[in-house]
């Protein structure tokens, strides 16, 4: 009887030590999977931030393409407009000398008109 007793409770030992190995096992692999998530996340966040940044790249690129092609003729429409008003100022300059330069022939006129009636 006592060599029965000592049977089952060996039995009853390895199958516990057998229920004991699969949980560990199971918390072995979980752990694992844990880590594999981890690992794709990371992969995931990588990918987007290699995405967000070429997109970036070719952003800066067309940008710069298009202000090289346009600096040039928005420099040339600011060039072209400074001598435009230096030469509407130099036209404004001309025209004011005139105008006081008839205007000075006609008190000119005005005084010898004006002697020659009182005289």
């Amino acid at each position: 009887m006592l060599l029965l007793c000592f049977i089952v409770q060996v039995a009853s030992a390895q199958q516990m030590d057998k229920e004991i190995d699969e949980i560990d096992e199971m918390h072995e692999i979980d752990a694992i999977h844990e880590r594999l998530l981890t690992i794709e996340k990371k992969t995931n966040q990588t990918e987007y931030v290699n995405q967000v940044l070429s997109i970036s790249g070719d952003t800066v690129k067309y940008v710069g393409t298009i202000a090289s092609l346009i600096l040039p003729f928005i420099l040339l429409l600011i060039g072209y407009q400074i001598i435009r008003s230096y030469q509407f100022e130099k036209e404004i300059r001309e025209t004011r000398t005139l105008m006081i330069d008839e205007y000075q022939k006609m008190q000119d006129i005005r005084i010898k008109s004006d002697r020659k009636s009182v005289g």
